[in-house]
């Protein structure tokens, strides 16, 4: 099963986790759910952790097609992760993720990390939904593009939906200060604070 490593964001996602202590959590875009599992961890058994994951075939990473995938090296110019030493997402797979990972996108390895999150809820469905979403959140992260209009659009939908106090966590990516400065604008009056959070991240404090 795959967990967060030290190669990724873990650190930047734990330091947050430990100072705004979420009970509800949502991941948007949960690829194998690594993420939801360490978060998973941290809860223990309190809380619950929604993953949703795309089932567009035009969305999903396939490692051996690093051009296919929100994070393909195409759209980032290979520039993935920073920390990765500005690998493309398919050969930062290939280094960090066990083997059984390193092919065509499977469902059935993401459903069995899930099935070790005991408050856990694996959400098939491509975001944002054509439906409101229900649950409310104390910590939301899109996590999903290299594209700002794109975030742009997932947090217009989900910024809706957040608990008294919770937060927005944004993957900016090639676009941070950018995103940034746009949310100081469109967001500003649904906001508490906005601030930048790692090299990577922006965090909408609602």
């Amino acid at each position: 099963m795959y967990t967060m490593h030290e190669g990724t964001y873990w650190p930047v996602f734990e330091e947050v986790f430990n100072e705004y202590k979420p009970k509800t959590i949502v991941e948007i875009g949960s690829y194998y759910g690594g993420l939801s599992y360490n978060f998973h961890k941290l809860l223990k058994d309190e809380g619950h952790i929604y993953g949703i994951q795309t089932i567009d075939e035009n969305k999903l990473i396939h490692v051996p097609d690093s051009n296919m995938g929100d994070y393909s090296a195409g759209e980032a110019g290979g520039n993935i992760d920073i920390r990765l030493k500005n690998q493309d997402w398919k050969a930062a797979v290939k280094k960090y993720f066990p083997k059984k990972y390193h092919h065509n996108y499977d469902f059935n390895l993401l459903i069995e990390t899930f099935n070790n999150i005991k408050n856990g809820t694996l959400i098939l469905d491509t975001s944002p939904f054509n439906y409101p979403w229900k649950n409310g959140y104390d910590l939301c992260i899109i996590d999903i593009t290299t594209e700002i209009e794109e975030n742009k659009k997932q947090v217009d939908y989900w910024i809706k939906y957040g608990n008294e106090s919770s937060i927005l966590m944004v993957g900016t990516w090639n676009h941070k200060e950018e995103f940034y400065d746009l949310a100081q604008k469109r967001y500003e009056f649904l906001t508490k604070e906005i601030k930048m959070k790692g090299k990577n991240h922006v965090l909408l404090c609602l």
